[in-house]
């Protein structure tokens, strides 16, 4: 009849320091880390701004840590969290070369090859770029982008903007 006696109290602190040991680690605070989130809806192509970002608490290990340099490779809806696979570091303008604002086609992203046509005095000739950065505002022909161009092009290509005589081809996207 050992068992049906009254309990020792050694099992009932022994109860009452498990209880309290589980409330413990069920209501202990998450250890959490700001982690970015898109404050409105983004764009791909687009440069990644500390305005068009919300930062958000999120438990340590849920999201991977994301960097916030370059541009974002697919469009992104307001409230969605940023990750590295989301974005891209911005080329830079390659050394020797110049870079110019040029009208490209919706769409363009950065890093792409283009060929801008220069028609000056009615003989076109194709001139390489690397498309380094579009920028927000868009118009009805496109979007407007930082194109590098080998220095000895500059003149050239400034010439044909001035003119309304340049033409920009985006090659694929790879």
């Amino acid at each position: 009849m050992y068992w049906l006696a009254r309990p020792s109290y050694w099992r009932w602190a022994a109860a009452i320091l498990l209880v309290g040991a589980s409330l413990y680690f069920e209501l202990r605070p998450t250890p959490s880390v700001e982690h970015p989130f898109a404050g409105a809806d983004l764009t791909a192509g687009s440069d990644v701004t500390v305005a068009a970002i919300d930062w958000r608490p999120i438990p340590i290990g849920v999201l991977p840590e994301t960097v916030l340099d370059g541009f974002l490779l697919v469009d992104v809806g307001a409230g969605q969290p940023l990750v590295p696979a989301m974005l891209d570091a911005a080329p830079l303008i390659p050394t020797g070369w110049w870079g110019v604002s040029v009208p490209v086609p919706e769409g363009s992203l950065p890093g792409l090859e283009v060929r801008l046509v220069v028609d000056v005095r009615g003989s076109p000739r194709v001139v390489p770029g690397l498309l380094i950065r579009t920028f927000e505002e868009a118009t009805i022909e496109g979007s407007t982008a930082l194109v590098a161009i080998p220095e000895s092009e500059a003149g050239a290509v400034a010439a044909a903007l001035a003119d309304s005589a340049l033409s920009v081809l985006i090659g694929p996207h790879g």
